[in-house]
């Protein structure tokens, strides 16, 4: 056992002294040299400069957590919903469509061009144009399941009433349940009576 201990300890100051002459080795334009990861010494075939440390360094960046943004989680969930609706519902599936309407804007200029364009803040995610239960069709507004789901804006709130005032069904869902839920119960009311419709026949 003593001899295990005394060999890890000299693998240990081994490293040690590989490290900080690593660090002193100069580049040219700079004082000293920056400290290479594992990976890229291997890269440049310095594998007999690797350290312990080296290792674990790498090891612990790799195995860190990378945060995803609440858009990108709601991106995910909203095409679950949209998948399931098309299997469920294969006849109207289709004319569930996304409105792309966020995103960034990579300038005032481009932002303006497509305010002229008709691009609006506050449009809801997702419409149905199916006519069900009196309505002419279906609005959701969709954000991700909590703790993801992002805060519902003034202009949503105020675009979800709008359509409802123009005889739409018009909600803000969280994720992918209450989607789901909405629109099953949506699909099973009975279509609304269109005169135009009636009139072409």
């Amino acid at each position: 056992m003593d001899q295990l201990r005394r060999a890890k300890n000299v693998s240990s100051a081994i490293a040690a002294q590989l490290d900080a002459a690593l660090q002193k080795l100069p580049v040219a334009g700079k004082g000293r040299a920056e400290p290479k990861s594992a990976s890229s010494k291997v890269a440049e075939g310095n594998v007999t400069k690797l350290s312990q440390s080296d290792v674990l360094a790498d090891l612990a960046a790799s195995s860190k957590p990378k945060k995803r943004a609440k858009g990108e989680i709601e991106g995910e969930e909203q095409t679950v919903v949209i998948d399931e609706f098309r299997m469920r519902f294969p006849v109207v599936g289709q004319l569930l469509i996304h409105i792309p309407n966020g995103g960034s804007r990579s300038n005032k200029f481009e932002g303006y061009r497509l305010k002229r364009q008709g691009v609006r803040a506050g449009v809801s995610d997702l419409l149905l144009p199916v006519a069900r239960g009196g309505y002419i069709g279906l609005w959701i507004e969709f954000k991700a399941a909590a703790p993801n789901n992002a805060a519902v804006t003034e202009s949503q709130k105020e675009w979800v009433d709008l359509m409802a005032e123009q005889g739409y069904k018009a909600v803000i869902c969280l994720g992918i349940d209450e989607a789901m839920s909405v629109l099953i119960d949506y699909m099973a009311l009975s279509p609304t009576r269109i005169t135009a419709l009636e009139q072409l026949d």
